[in-house]
Parts: C-alpha cells; sequence; structure tokens
C-alpha cells in the first residue's frame, strides 16, 4: 500500500487516488485512515485530499500551492489559478518569496480551503499556463493586471524580474487580453512594458488603444512616500501616465 502510494510520485493524493490503489476489500476511506494513522498522509483542509508525507516533493516555486492543487483535483471545475505577484515566483522571475496568491473570477464565492490566499479578482481572456500541473497566469495576463489594478499589486523588488517577464511577451496574446478594456489600462500596460524594455510591444498598444477617453492616467497612489523622502512622479506623455509607482520601486533592488 505505501510503495504504491510512494510509487505515484504525487505531492497530494485524493480518494479517487486511493481507490486506484486497488486493495481487495478495502474502501477508499479506510486506506486513508490506515495511512493517516500511519503518518503517510497529513491532512489538508481541501476534503477529500491529503498531502502524501514522503512524496515527490514540489519545486519551491509551487509548495505554496498544495491547497490549490488538491482543491483542482477533487473540483476541477474551480476557476481558481495562480496569480498576482505568485506569478513571478512560479515562473522563477522573481528569486524571494512572496505571499501565495490566486486568481479568482469576480463574485466567485471562495472556497473555504482556499481562504488562506492572497486574492486577485481578474478574469484573464487569454489561456493560462501549466506549471507542475498548476493553472498559472500568463506573462501577458500578469502585466495587464499590474496596468489595470496598480494599487492591488506589490511592486516591490519590482526591478529584479520585469524585463525577464515582458522578454517573453507575445503581441497577440497581449492584444487579445487587452480586447475590450478601457483605453487607461492600455495606455498603463504600454507604459509598463516600456519600462520593461520592450518599446516595440509599448509602441503598439500606445497606438492600438481606445480614443473614447483621454488622459491623464494616474498610475499608483498619490503621494506614496519612500522612508522618510517623497518621491516625485514621473509623467510619461506618450502614454498620459503620470507614475508613482516607478519612482518609489523602480530601481530599488533591494525592496
Amino acid at each position: 500500500m505505501v510503495a504504491g502510494l510512494l510509487n505515484s510520485q504525487a505531492s497530494v493524493v485524493t480518494l479517487e487516488d486511493l481507490d486506484a490503489l486497488g486493495l481487495e476489500g478495502w474502501s477508499a476511506s479506510r486506506t486513508a485512515q490506515a495511512l493517516r494513522r500511519a503518518g503517510w498522509l497529513f491532512p489538508l483542509r481541501c476534503r477529500g485530499a491529503w498531502q502524501v508525507v514522503g512524496g515527490a516533493s514540489s519545486d519551491r516555486r509551487t509548495s505554496g500551492f498544495l491547497e490549490l492543487r488538491a482543491r483542482l483535483r477533487v473540483r476541477s471545475d474551480t476557476p481558481a489559478c495562480v496569480g498576482g505577484r505568485s506569478v513571478a515566483q512560479v515562473h522563477g522571475w522573481l528569486s524571494g518569496s512572496t505571499d501565495a496568491t490566486i486568481g479568482l473570477p469576480p463574485r466567485v464565492k471562495v472556497p473555504r480551503c482556499l481562504e488562506d490566499y492572497q486574492l486577485c479578482r481578474w478574469v484573464p481572456q487569454i489561456p493560462l499556463d501549466d506549471v507542475e500541473g498548476l493553472p498559472v497566469w500568463k506573462p501577458e495576463t500578469l502585466l495587464v493586471f499590474m496596468g489595470a489594478r496598480p494599487t492591488s499589486f506589490e511592486w516591490s523588488g519590482i526591478s529584479e524580474w520585469l524585463q525577464d517577464a515582458c522578454r517573453l511577451l507575445d503581441e497577440g496574446l497581449l492584444l487579445a487580453e487587452l480586447e475590450d478594456r478601457p483605453r487607461a489600462v492600455w495606455m498603463k500596460t504600454a507604459y509598463i512594458t516600456e519600462v520593461g524594455e520592450r518599446p516595440d510591444l509599448s509602441d503598439v498598444l500606445a497606438e492600438g488603444a481606445p480614443t473614447n477617453t483621454q488622459g491623464p492616467y494616474l498610475f499608483g497612489e498619490r503621494n506614496r512616500h519612500h522612508g522618510t523622502h517623497k518621491r516625485e512622479p514621473a509623467w510619461s506623455p506618450k502614454h498620459e501616465v503620470v507614475d508613482y509607482v516607478f519612482p518609489r520601486w523602480g530601481n530599488d533592488k533591494q525592496q
């Protein structure tokens, strides 16, 4: 029984997995109880799923998402994925750790087992990436979210990984993610790609943005302080953006 469990190379197992072990006369629930008593299974908040002790260890980048992995194994229709700043960590752009964050559409109730995660309310318009079996925002979705919700994003350490993320951007996917979004989101996303050293994409977005509104567009929060020193905003006439984000974080690699 234990050998079959470990040979599965799973970090999370469900009742269906345990039933597939095929122990004659044993139900999946009985198998789970026996393995728990023997110390091979560790309970998770997600009902019907357990962490395998001594099983295949997840990569450090995804180890904080066991509950999400379990929920998706038990309820594959759950519209949750790795989102927010965790995308940078899971994709390997961010060297340090960050609070585990998931993306979930607005008005979708957060499952109880996922309540400990940080939450980004967002609906991607392009397919998700797959990293070690977990659904993860593509870099295009992340950049558009950053442009749309700059005050809901943790910008510390942005200079460490923004160029890596922008280097991977695909023009078609970025345009698809921006489709039907307001001009302000287009222009702020264009501004981010400019800072991320993708002026080619920045030009495409700035020229293709809807023309139904005019800037200036506020990027970040006014009058934020860094330590005891006030940082004045930057003005980008090309993007019609008043930037309070990058003057604070853009060159601060120690944050």
